[in-house]
């Protein structure tokens, strides 16, 4: 459970939620802008107040992007990672089924 809240933690951080994208390190910025939720975070906020968004040039560090190309970007980065997300989902399922922990049964 710590794994999971430190994964969230992390997204949580380099997607723009908490502060812009553009205070980060470079390495970090090229990263969020990996990130399907920054694209989403991005695309909820033009949604619930456009005008507000306008007004606040450079502040989230996607502004220049069209609403077009936003959308595009959270499409193709949320299709990339729904492929990592499979992989890795069948390579750790494969793992447990060779060392029999999926027939396991726990009193938690």
């Amino acid at each position: 459970m710590g794994i999971n809240e430190g994964i969230a933690g992390l997204f949580y951080v380099l997607s723009g939620v908490i502060f812009p994208i553009t205070i980060l390190p470079g390495w970090a910025q090229t990263i969020s802008k990996l990130l399907p939720v920054t694209y989403w975070m991005e695309a909820v906020r033009r949604g619930l107040s456009p005008e507000m968004m306008s007004s606040l040039p450079g502040s989230t560090g996607l502004l220049s992007m069209s609403n077009l190309e936003l959308i595009l970007a959270l499409s193709v980065s949320a299709i990339v990672f729904f492929f990592i997300s499979a992989g890795v989902f069948k390579y750790a399922d494969r793992i447990a089924r060779r060392k029999g922990k999926i027939d396991w049964t726990s009193a938690y």
